[in-house]
């Protein structure tokens, strides 16, 4: 279920909030069904979503994830963090794979994430980026 995809993403991510001093919390969540391949995708979209947010945001930030079910129709899984917000640069090429600036980093990840939703029957979304923060959305139809 869409709880447990959100539980377990969590559970992932917990240990690297705390080494960063970020708090991470799981808000709302629906019970949604959704099983299988479909299931996995979205954990492994989740999970690096909870990674970026989570290096993103500064020490005593914090990271939530909700979801939410649209009518019968979607699930909708929100992941927000406290940070600056993205860069113009960055924003321009959101889903390109591209030179990372992160330590570490493959440049990768947001477009892999990206090909992932699609492969669950969805779509990943650049939701907000401002001063506040950065807040992505993952969309998934429920019929799938």
């Amino acid at each position: 279920t869409g709880a447990e995809i959100v539980e377990l993403a969590v559970a992932h991510a917990r240990n690297a909030a705390h080494a960063r001093g970020v708090t991470i919390v799981a808000g709302d969540v629906v019970a949604t069904p959704l099983a299988g391949r479909r299931a996995n995708l979205a954990g492994l979209v989740l999970r690096n979503l909870l990674q970026n947010a989570i290096e993103a945001a500064p020490a005593g930030g914090s990271v939530r994830l909700t979801s939410r079910a649209e009518e019968a129709e979607a699930i909708i899984f929100l992941v927000e963090d406290s940070g600056p917000g993205l860069p113009d640069a960055v924003r321009e090429r959101l889903f390109q794979p591209c030179p990372s600036s992160k330590p570490g980093g493959s440049g990768l990840g947001l477009a892999l994430s990206q090909q992932l939703a699609q492969q669950a029957g969805g779509r990943l979304e650049l939701a907000r980026s401002d001063a506040r923060g950065t807040c992505f959305r993952l969309v998934l139809s429920v019929a799938g």
